[in-house]
């Protein structure tokens, strides 16, 4: 399993680290999980955040 940190998470899903933290605020975040001092976000939990924007996408392209 692939984990990332913030920086790399959000240099692979292109956005910056002020809105990666504008989603968590807002509950649209990723899972995040605290390894020691670092937080992390695993493969799994981007995967879920993934499918999350797909879903809302969809539900806003609907209404």
């Amino acid at each position: 399993m692939q984990v990332w940190t913030i920086e790399e998470w959000c240099e692979r899903r292109k956005i910056c680290r002020a809105t990666f933290y504008n989603l968590l605020r807002a509950g649209k975040g990723p899972r995040i999980m605290k390894v020691g001092r670092s937080v992390r976000i695993s493969e799994a939990a981007d995967a879920d955040w993934l499918r999350a924007c797909e879903v809302d996408a969809a539900q806003k392209e609907a209404a």
